[in-house]
């Protein structure tokens, strides 16, 4: 679901759990639930805040990852994110920034900083997200379906 205000989904992976076959062991997928929901909310002419929340789980165990960006013009975006499984498994927070180039191109940079007992091997990662928007939406301008007409074969 997607509105100008709020979004919201829900998928399921692996919902057969078919086993992959390998000459020395097998691996049986578990079926895992996800579920999104964020908002565009105005603050005032300029400025634009966007929280989110998503829920992942195998049933047995559940991560949340909240998140929120400040967007000021529609043009440059500052935020973070913070990831864990409970109160006694915090993962992991992330520092975001990004920026619009231009009306089709936009570049955003994630710094994730461990929280948990992995900081002893991790530091912390980097993304970099290049996002290209064709300004077509899917199915939109397409060419009308052609009819072939057996009379003139």
């Amino acid at each position: 679901f997607k509105n100008e205000i709020f979004e919201a989904g829900f998928s399921v992976r692996d919902i057969a759990q078919e086993p992959l076959a390998f000459d020395n062991f097998n691996i049986v997928p578990v079926t895992s639930y996800f579920f999104n929901a964020a908002a565009h909310l105005d603050l005032n002419r300029s400025l634009s805040l966007h929280p989110s929340v998503f829920f992942k789980t195998d049933v047995i165990q559940t991560q949340m990852d909240f998140s929120a960006l400040v967007t000021y013009n529609d043009n440059i975006s500052i935020g973070g994110s913070f990831r864990g499984y409970s109160a006694n498994t915090i993962d992991a927070a992330a520092i975001i920034a990004g920026l619009n180039i231009n009306e089709n191109l936009r570049l955003f940079y994630s710094y994730d900083i461990s929280l948990s007992e992995l900081n002893i091997a991790n530091t912390g990662s980097h993304e970099i997200l290049i996002n290209y928007n064709l300004n077509k939406a899917i199915g939109k301008g397409r060419p009308p379906q052609i009819i072939y007409n057996p009379r003139f074969l």
